[in-house]
């Protein structure tokens, strides 16, 4: 029997707007951090093809309105963020004034049917937009790569905790090269813990799944890191 895509789709964005109405939001949607300058032309054709995909994501559905409730936000800083790192944008990510996009600050709150308190996807997790993310989106000759039209989702908690982990054995005197033989012993597996790829037309299914920020865990990816959404 076929999956029923339409429909998985359409609970996704039911998921987003009955998140909007419970919780009182007046926004959703994930930051991005921009860590690529070399070409304005091609981002702006990125940025284009985000809000395309997601508008017709919605449209489609019949549910215009809550791509209206949806807001683009991008940090961007050539000085200090041009070729940043995870890491560095994780930072910058978790040093952010909320207030400043959202009146209403950062938002959380007490799920009752779900039985858990939520921390909202936008507060949680960002997209990572390097010059393999925009090059994926913008070239058309990588259309037939596995990881076409792909960007990174990264929980930034998650990867400052684990430069935290990465001191703190330093300081109690493991060795680099030890933590080093670490990392390079499944560094693929372990980075889906910290980030994931996801294709720019299905960036609403993955802040739906992600309202249940438990649910990162479990999102499966293909062979090339992608989402399966």
């Amino acid at each position: 029997m076929s999956l029923d895509y339409d429909a998985i789709h359409k609970q996704a964005a039911t998921a987003i707007a009955e998140s909007l109405a419970r919780f009182k939001l007046r926004h959703w949607g994930f930051v991005m951090i921009r860590c690529t300058y070399a070409s304005q032309a091609k981002w702006d054709k990125f940025m284009a093809l985000a809000k395309q995909y997601t508008y017709g994501y919605f449209e489609e559905r019949g549910m215009s309105e809550v791509y209206e409730r949806l807001l683009w936000t991008v940090i961007e800083d050539p000085a200090t963020l041009d070729g940043a790192s995870l890491l560095e944008a994780s930072r910058r990510f978790s040093e952010y004034d909320w207030v400043e996009v959202d009146p209403q600050g950062r938002k959380e709150g007490w799920d009752e049917e779900m039985g858990t308190w939520l921390n909202f996807p936008r507060y949680l997790f960002y997209l990572y937009v390097d010059d393999e993310s925009l090059e994926s989106v913008v070239d058309e000759e990588r259309a037939e790569l596995g990881d076409a039209d792909c960007l990174k989702a990264v929980w930034a908690d998650s990867v400052i905790s684990r430069e935290v982990d990465r001191l703190a054995d330093l300081e109690a005197g493991e060795e680099e090269e030890e933590y080093e033989g670490y990392e390079s012993k499944d560094e693929e597996r372990m980075m889906l813990d910290l980030r994931k790829k996801v294709r720019i037309s299905e960036l609403a299914d993955l802040y739906a799944a992600l309202l249940r920020p438990d649910s990162w865990y479990y999102i499966g990816t293909d062979d090339d890191g992608v989402c399966l959404i």
